[in-house]
């Protein structure tokens, strides 16, 4: 029990110290080295790693991928096909409506012939 609080107290110490000194003025050059040295090392590493793990996944789904791709095509023909049905119905519900409101006005302003004043759900 006394050396784990032992540790813990040595690695609060620790941290710290290092929070105290990477704000001192002199460790600018220091860490500007660290900094980008580390940054080197995980982009080169990381990029390995992206390349390793694509070519494994390419390698292990192949023709599974290309069926996807071909799945999604044809789902996102059907999506438009949809959006553009449901464009026109929306566009003639707006004329039905249209022509709801012009027989209305025409029925106040004693227009003759206001068969446009119709219930505009059912119209279709």
């Amino acid at each position: 029990m006394e050396k784990k609080i032992i540790f813990y107290i040595i690695l609060i110490i620790c941290i710290l110290a290092l929070l105290f000194f990477s704000q001192q003025v002199y460790s600018g050059k220091i860490k500007g080295g660290i900094i980008s040295n580390a940054a080197d090392f995980l982009g080169s590493n990381l990029s390995k790693g992206a390349s390793w793990a694509t070519s494994k996944l390419y390698e292990k789904m192949g023709d599974g991928l290309q069926k996807i791709g071909v799945d999604v095509q044809s789902g996102g023909e059907a999506v438009i096909n949809s959006i553009s049905q449901t464009k026109e119905n929306v566009s003639e519900k707006i004329q039905g409506v249209e022509n709801y409101f012009t027989g209305i006005k025409n029925a106040v302003q004693g227009k003759e012939n206001n068969t446009a004043c119709q219930n505009p759900t059912v119209n279709k």
